[in-house]
């Protein structure tokens, strides 16, 4: 069995787990104060891990269509949470960057899914934990390999 169907069939099984149990920690949000979908949290926390980017580097690594994109971005920045900023040597382009509330909603949910996390996980032996903890290190240092390549 080749390494990409190996890993193709452990991810495979890992998938419904995620979906299922990690993502609605990760990717939803529905309280009094913020009732945002998923690629509205996605586009938040890329912006917060980025500082400032620009919305074709957020529509390349989450693979959102311009046209979907501009409407995720034109509602964040009515709950202001975002704002643009235009480049000054081409009007045509703009970045993103949070608003003091994106901050607070970056760290409020960072909290939240620590908690969540620390809830789904209390169980897990520690020697496990700390097994699925470096292959995700070890996954992330050579998938980022992969991409400088």
């Amino acid at each position: 069995m080749t390494n990409g169907n190996i890993m193709g069939d452990a991810f495979h099984t890992f998938l419904p787990y995620y979906f299922g149990m990690i993502n609605p920690i990760v990717h939803t949000e529905h309280n009094k104060e913020y009732k945002l979908n998923e690629n509205q949290i996605k586009t938040i926390m890329c912006i917060h891990h980025l500082d400032s980017v620009m919305p074709s580097v957020i529509s390349q690594v989450f693979n959102i269509q311009k046209g979907s994109l501009t409407t995720i971005i034109k509602s964040l920045i009515q709950l202001d949470l975002i704002k643009k900023s235009y480049d000054a040597k081409n009007e045509r382009s703009y970045y993103l960057t949070l608003t003091s509330k994106g901050q607070s909603f970056v760290a409020y949910k960072q909290k939240k899914i620590k908690k969540e996390f620390e809830l789904l996980f209390d169980n897990m032996p520690q020697e496990e934990v700390e097994q699925v903890s470096a292959a995700f290190e070890l996954l992330s240092k050579y998938l980022d390999r992969k991409r400088d390549l």
